[in-house]
């Protein structure tokens, strides 16, 4: 079995942030936000998507939602001409 890199914590933090210009945090808020969004398109209930995608709550989807894209996850979901 290989073992696991050598890296602190910190280290990976600075390393992932310099090669992506995210955070890890940035960068996994935005992998979910995006299948949400794919997902949005199909009709599913909020708390569903929210479950799919990782996030505990229809809330929290809702907050990174609107904190990302500056609107609720329905309004999309109604701009985008999904159920």
């Amino acid at each position: 079995m290989p073992s696991a890199p050598a890296l602190s914590e910190r280290s990976f933090y600075r390393k992932f942030t310099d090669a992506t210009g995210k955070t890890p945090a940035h960068f996994v808020e935005t992998l979910r936000l995006d299948a949400a969004r794919a997902l949005l398109g199909n009709g599913m209930p909020l708390k569903t998507i929210a479950g799919k995608v990782g996030l505990r709550s229809s809330a929290r989807l809702g907050q990174a939602f609107e904190r990302r894209f500056g609107m609720a996850p329905s309004l999309f979901r109604e701009m985008h001409g999904a159920a």
